[in-house]
């Protein structure tokens, strides 16, 4: 019967800086959302002044997320509570800007849209842009 790992030994002989990583324990495969995750805050972190750190990104992430976990939180608008502790959790803290200020629906823009519809018609067809998009916007904010 043929054997694997004989077969490998003889074709690849092992040399010391193979044996020697072989016995280190080794390292937990990420998920793909953590890896994302991890991008993203590089991202962030490369980009903002306040983030750069000696730290290593990983190593500062979850030092910020054991720290949210052990604190105590009040009844703050979310914005508001991440811009007043964005010094104590700057990582955190971009990506809560981040994704916090996604709308929660679309029922703004759908209403824009809709005023627009009511605005140009047949009869207003030769408006000029900037006459339609102010008109739309005094049709929303008047109201």
């Amino acid at each position: 019967m043929y054997d694997l790992k004989l077969d490998a030994i003889l074709i690849h002989p092992v040399d010391s800086n193979r044996a020697s990583t072989s016995l280190e324990e080794p390292q937990p495969k990420k998920s793909k959302g953590e890896q994302k995750l991890l991008e993203f805050i590089g991202e962030v972190a490369g980009s903002s002044e306040e983030i750069k750190s000696s730290i290593p990104l990983e190593e500062q992430l979850d030092t910020e997320i054991s720290r949210y976990k052990g604190e105590e939180h009040t009844d703050m608008l979310p914005l508001l509570w991440w811009n007043n502790f964005k010094g104590r959790y700057p990582l955190l803290s971009q990506l809560a800007k981040h994704y916090l200020s996604i709308p929660a629906t679309s029922v703004p823009c759908e209403r824009v849209f809709s005023a627009a519809g009511h605005v140009v018609n047949e009869r207003r067809s030769c408006l000029l842009p900037s006459n339609v998009n102010m008109m739309v916007f005094l049709a929303e904010n008047l109201k």
